[in-house]
């Protein structure tokens, strides 16, 4: 399994290629859940308003949660 810093780098690779308006909203989704999972940030789904983001946070939130136990 990657770091959540490998991760966040896949993120930012993605993110600088450009994608579609919806590719980019979810991967800027994802790369908010790592980097408050990595600077130990409280859970916080709020600023999404739609169930599919919210369900993208909630996802990428608990694997970067496992990903950061694993690391130790």
């Amino acid at each position: 399994m990657a770091t959540i810093q490998q991760s966040m780098e896949l993120l930012k690779e993605i993110l600088g290629r450009g994608c579609t308006p919806e590719d980019q909203r979810r991967y800027h989704i994802e790369w908010t859940a790592y980097s408050q999972v990595k600077n130990g940030d409280p859970y916080d789904e709020t600023p999404y308003c739609h169930a599919n983001e919210r369900y993208i946070y909630r996802e990428t939130w608990e694997r970067a949660t496992w990903q950061k136990k694993i690391e130790g």
